[in-house]
């Protein structure tokens, strides 16, 4: 399934992470018995400051038989940083 990962910077979008290929990324997906096809997928790219996220999915790519649909069902954002980095920027964004 190709894919891109945006975020908000500086009044425009900046990509992130995109995915090229077809294939399915994370475990198998899984055809269900209404006849959809789904699977979790996992974009990793290094820590990116921002407040909003955007995902373009190309959903003609996706490994599902009714071939023009795609949806999000969840999306997770974590952050890797130490604690005290993390403490550090929830104090600050409290401040403003």
């Amino acid at each position: 399934m190709r894919f891109h990962v945006a975020v908000e910077e500086a009044g425009g979008w900046r990509e992130v992470f995109k995915a090229t290929d077809e294939g399915p990324r994370g475990a198998a997906w899984e055809l269900k018995s209404n006849g959809y096809a789904s699977g979790p997928v996992t974009a990793d790219f290094p820590p990116t400051p921002a407040r909003r996220v955007r995902v373009l999915i190309d959903s003609c790519t996706t490994p599902d038989p009714k071939i023009g649909h795609g949806w999000l069902y969840e999306v997770e954002v974590f952050a890797d940083l130490p604690w005290y980095d993390a403490w550090r920027h929830w104090f600050s964004e409290r401040s403003r």
